[in-house]
């Protein structure tokens, strides 16, 4: 993509030794587009990196270490040992700069451990959507500051592919002709995926990656953010220190999660907690009697599918003071609802654009929850993402 840029909004650098540069720029139409710069090789870095990159795809035991390696840092010393012996090799007489080599080692953590073309988006701490919606298009962010951005990086229909199937391997999961439709959880950084093949798709192969942060929002935070008031934090503290029923209802994106998650750091430590959810986002680093159960999908006929209802049975026969659901979605509405009706606190969240959709959604079927068992929950907060209103 070619940028003529009015304007530098902002700058920064990322990821393994700050290798990767990030500006926000103003186009010559005014949008706003997210810039990123990788360091550049030489003719002689790239005679290296390919050699390197083939020395390795033709090693098994080379590949196999190389999947031992959870960051780059684990597998930085490996790396530059092999990417030396190689250069040795290639460049006899010729001297080879320190930085070439350096970053010769880092494109290869970078295709080998992270995630390729796509890793300085999976690396952005501010970054919380990463997708792309076809082969030689660009891709496009979720920006925590400036939301929806288009980005200068384009990938071919190999690349997509071959970036699909890095997504799909390192989800655990294995997409097909016969399996078109996957999502799965990143390893290890905990992040949700979204994979659709061009057998069901007219837009071509697509994925989606949902970042979460490492380190879950505090209140604080969202109110200098201006998510909410102090008096409405302090009345959602209250209400999760007397485990009472909350439900958090909006639109997609709206930060549903992120409220609830940063309200659920407001129960008492002391209490025990069960979470129930589809995707690990819920964080309670200061609550130790704290059980997260996730739900589990299979294709298998002899794996049992667990899903969130079966989850919210089985947290109710280990005695917990709140139950967490991290959506309401079918049929675990009716169990979530029970357990807040005999005294559990609850929290959960659930899609809805105003609370009489809400009360729809949750009265017809397959949640069939009655409206005496709704009334049980005492909070019912509506989160929206306002246009042209800062924060949410």
């Amino acid at each position: 993509m070619d940028v003529i840029s009015r304007k530098v909004v902002d700058n920064y650098t990322i990821g393994f030794r700050n290798y990767i540069a990030i500006s926000i720029v103003e186009g010559i139409d005014g949008k706003l587009l997210y810039i990123v710069s990788e360091p550049s090789l030489n003719s002689i870095g790239e005679k290296i990196y390919n050699s390197v990159y083939s020395y390795i795809v033709a090693d098994v035991n080379i590949l196999k270490t190389f999947s031992s390696f959870n960051t780059f840092d684990d597998g930085y010393e490996y790396t530059k040992e092999l990417v030396y012996k190689i250069c040795k090799k290639i460049v006899k007489n010729c001297r080879v700069e320190l930085n070439t080599t350096e970053f010769i080692v880092y494109y290869i953590l970078r295709d080998f451990i992270g995630y390729g073309e796509i890793d300085p988006f999976i690396r952005d701490p501010n970054i919380e959507d990463v997708t792309c919606d076809g082969f030689d298009r660009p891709i496009y962010v979720f920006h925590s500051v400036y939301e929806w951005l288009e980005s200068n990086r384009v990938l071919s229909y190999r690349n997509l592919e071959k970036n699909i199937r890095r997504l799909a391997y390192k989800a655990g999961k294995e997409v097909s002709i016969a399996q078109p439709i996957v999502e799965g959880i990143l390893k290890p950084e905990g992040y949700r995926v979204h994979i659709v093949l061009d057998t069901v798709s007219l837009s071509g192969h697509s994925f989606t990656v949902r970042r979460f942060r490492e380190s879950p929002y505090t209140i604080a935070e969202l109110i200098n953010r201006g998510m909410l008031s102090p008096a409405v934090a302090a009345l959602l503290w209250l209400a999760a220190e007397n485990k009472q029923g909350i439900i958090f209802y909006g639109p997609t994106g709206s930060g549903k999660t992120t409220l609830m998650n940063a309200i659920a750091m407001f129960i008492p430590p002391e209490l025990k907690i069960v979470s129930a959810e589809d995707t690990p986002e819920i964080r309670l680093p200061f609550h130790d009697n704290w059980i997260s159960m996730v739900t589990r999908l299979s294709s298998d006929p002899y794996i049992q599918n667990i899903t969130l209802q079966m989850q919210i049975e089985s947290a109710m026969r280990q005695r917990p003071d709140v139950v967490i659901l991290g959506e309401i979605r079918s049929r675990e509405a009716y169990s979530f609802f029970q357990a807040v009706s005999t005294g559990h606190g609850g929290l959960t969240t659930i899609h809805a654009e105003n609370i009489e959709s809400l009360i729809r959604r949750l009265v017809a079927p397959p949640m069939s929850v009655s409206r005496s068992l709704i009334a049980t929950a005492k909070l019912f907060v509506q989160v929206l993402r306002l246009v042209d209103v800062k924060g949410v």
